[in-house]
């Protein structure tokens, strides 16, 4: 089956969809005193059934032979469109980082989910895209924490204020209500890997060395995506 895309901004609005962002750091562990996390950092309760969350929240009828797949956008530069697809297969389910060309070609940078293809980008290209919708500190907030969970932290990241950072995004969006640090220290702490390296090479752009990435080229061989990759961020100041 193919997809077929529906743009879905008004998710972002969706506490259910919050929560699938982050389902790792939201899950409570054998350590955890407190039952929910929804509870525990007052996440805002949501209007939809969470056992029939794509159903509920359908309004196209899709054509035989295709799935739902929900783009969540939130930023657009160089004619390219990035944000996240919540791809509801039949018997199946993923979250996959698009960036979205001029023709509405989808090109899937990474996975979120048990077949994890991570990461997907580096924080201050994630800075760098926020910093193109200017003043819109809502808008910068939805671009850091919806490709957030794209990205892993190495040992040389400045986490101190990248925690900084996560906190007052989660606090412009009203995403959640209490003890927003110790949110911001489990997403952080779930998404650290002391062994990622990212570099620059000539030919395809930055790219890392983690076995399971697209973004590494020993690992994928799609051109395409580097190419893509480097033309979103063509004229984009990044690090």
């Amino acid at each position: 089956m193919d997809p077929f895309y529906l743009d879905r901004p008004d998710l972002l609005d969706e506490p259910l969809f919050w929560q699938g962002m982050f389902y790792g750091p939201f899950e409570p562990t054998v350590e955890d005193v407190f039952k929910t996390t929804e509870e525990h950092f007052g996440l805002r309760p949501t209007r939809l059934d969470a056992n029939r969350f794509f159903e509920d929240l359908e309004e196209t009828k899709i054509p035989c032979d295709y799935y739902p797949a929900h783009f969540v956008p939130v930023t657009e530069t160089n004619n390219w469109r990035v944000g996240v697809t919540w791809h509801a297969i039949p018997r199946d389910f993923m979250i996959t980082f698009d960036i979205v060309d001029s023709t509405a070609n989808h090109v899937e940078l990474g996975e979120l989910g048990g077949h994890f293809r991570l990461p997907v980008f580096r924080w201050c290209e994630v800075q760098s895209l926020a910093l193109t919708v200017h003043s819109d500190r809502r808008a910068k907030a939805y671009i850091a924490l919806v490709l957030l969970p794209g990205i892993w932290f190495g040992k040389d990241e400045q986490l101190l204020e990248i925690r900084e950072q996560v906190i007052s995004a989660m606090a412009e969006i009203n995403f959640a209500t209490k003890r927003l640090p110790e949110l911001a220290d489990r997403i952080l702490a779930y998404q650290q890997d002391d062994n990622l390296h990212w570099y620059f090479d000539e030919q395809f752009g930055w790219v890392n060395n983690e076995v399971c990435s697209k973004r590494n080229p020993d690992r994928c061989k799609d051109l395409t995506l580097f190419h893509s990759v480097r033309e979103l961020f063509r004229g984009v100041m990044v690090d």
